[in-house]
């Protein structure tokens, strides 16, 4: 027992991301306290010391008083060491001091996305079905072995609150600080050149801030889904999937801010564009690039390889937001060269152009990653169900292989179970489906030398196959455990 406990490093890595993030905003307010005086030679432009939001104060006081309060946790938890009687109440201390501690950094940054929802709540109504259809869509990408549906609605939350609270926190830090480093007023008032290199400026350094930071909280909550549920991950399919759906939730919440501002004038526009042309782009694409490179990492071996696949999806995925954002404005000065004022041309073919040009090479990137996952997949199960049907333990039987590797023959299959015993029927052929592609995937896994340790053995998954093919009895009568060769 001891020994198990102590090899869980799940929350102590999970703690870490946490300190992670919490420190980032430090960062955000050593800068704005470092940042230099800025003054303006004439009296009506008055660009320093403004007063930030009443909810970005918020969020900062709560983030000071969350450092004090994990400060105790940690100190409350060393007392607890010393009095703990056995190596197995020690470890627990550990574990649920580092749990609470976590929690307790990530709570602040919930606040600032609580709070657009609550005064935007009728843009939130709106897109719950948009986005609940993009999410199943992502869902069903797995046509083969599928994460339980809990994961990519848990991506979807921590996209939704806590990666929206970390880049509005972010972001809101640089407006505070970002004109003190980055305008100079000696020239920007009499030279128009020198004030054009300063918008460019500021533009770029916007443009790095978001895309380095929002892409750095969504990916910290699919770092967090992978330690947590790595038992759940099988390739690029699972990454790319877990990805996507955190880019969602970030989507979701962005999409009711951008709605909402202006007492909603542009909702329309908004929607059209961040909850239909680019619902499967932006946000989605660009994290779902983060999740293939933990897809990637879970299938290899050693610790440099693993953080190199990690770091070129987030790598790749930061510097498609950056060229989005620092291209969007003057992608925007072309449009409003070639249509004017026209509002059919600019909503009906120019930002689909603009979506397609800007954002386009990332959507294809991620599908052509999915379909080699796919690939992958299909190619590792064709050969574990042909193993396990030799076997001739039944769990799998040569029968069944090619409705299990075709996804049409599959569902056909559990069409017809449903129109001969109703949705029960349904069910039970999906479950079974399901714990077959378990098996499977385990026996792939176990080829590869790539077990996790809190999956379930081949023994345990087989059996579940089984019960599952034998029909159901009586209450009075006893349960068959064994299918006979």
């Amino acid at each position: 027992m001891t020994a198990l406990l102590e090899r869980d490093t799940r929350p102590r890595n999970v703690l870490s991301v946490a300190l992670v993030l919490s420190g980032i905003f430090g960062y955000g307010m050593l800068l704005d306290a470092a940042k230099p005086a800025l003054s303006s030679p004439v009296s009506w432009v008055d660009v320093t010391d403004l007063p930030a939001p009443p909810i970005f104060t918020a969020v900062r006081v709560c983030v000071l008083v969350s450092w004090a309060i994990a400060l105790g946790i940690g100190v409350f938890a060393m007392v607890r060491l010393r009095l703990a009687p056995d190596p197995v109440g020690r470890a627990r201390v550990v574990r649920g001091s580092q749990v609470a501690a976590a929690v307790v950094l990530l709570l602040p940054f919930p606040i600032f996305p609580v709070d657009v929802l609550i005064r935007n709540w009728w843009a939130a109504a709106i897109c719950v079905p948009t986005s609940a259809l993009a999410l199943c869509g992502v869902h069903l990408m797995q046509r083969y072995r599928r994460m339980p549906l809990g994961l990519p609605l848990a991506g979807f939350g921590w996209g939704a609150l806590i990666a929206t609270g970390i880049a509005g926190s972010m972001n809101g830090w640089f407006r505070q600080y970002g004109a003190a480093y980055l305008v100079d007023f000696r020239d920007v008032l009499t030279d128009q050149s020198a004030l054009d290199a300063t918008i460019n400026r500021v533009i770029t350094a916007m443009s790095l801030n978001a895309g380095f930071f929002e892409e750095l909280g969504k990916g910290a909550g699919v770092a967090v889904l992978y330690l947590l549920f790595r038992h759940h991950i099988d390739n690029l399919v699972s990454g790319v999937v877990l990805g996507a759906a955190v880019g969602l939730g970030f989507n979701w919440s962005e999409s009711m801010l951008y709605m909402g501002a202006g007492n909603g004038e542009g909702a329309v526009y908004q929607y059209w564009g961040r909850q239909t042309l680019g619902l499967m782009a932006a946000h989605t694409a660009f994290t779902a690039m983060i999740g293939a490179g933990f897809g990637i990492a879970r299938q290899l071996s050693d610790r440099r390889s693993k953080l190199l696949a990690i770091g070129s999806g987030f790598l790749v995925a930061a510097s498609a937001h950056f060229a989005n954002n620092a291209l969007m404005p003057r992608a925007v000065r072309v449009r409003d060269n070639l249509f004017g004022d026209n509002p059919w041309l600019t909503d009906l073919v120019a930002m689909p152009l603009t979506i397609i040009v800007l954002q386009g090479p990332v959507v294809v990137l991620y599908i052509l990653l999915l379909r080699r996952g796919l690939r992958g997949q299909v190619g590792g199960l064709a050969v574990e169900l042909s193993r396990e049907a030799q076997t001739g333990l039944g769990a799998v039987t040569p029968d069944e292989i090619p409705a299990l590797l075709g996804p049409a023959r599959r569902f056909f299959v559990k069409f017809r179970a449903f129109r001969q015993g109703g949705v029960a029927a349904y069910r039970h052929i999906a479950r079974l489906h399901a714990a077959q592609f378990d098996l499977a995937m385990q026996r792939w896994h176990r080829t590869r030398w790539e077990v996790d340790p809190r999956s379930q053995d081949e023994a345990a998954l087989r059996d579940i196959v089984l019960r599952l093919k034998i029909p159901r009895l009586a209450p009075d009568r006893p349960a068959v455990t064994e299918v006979p060769a």
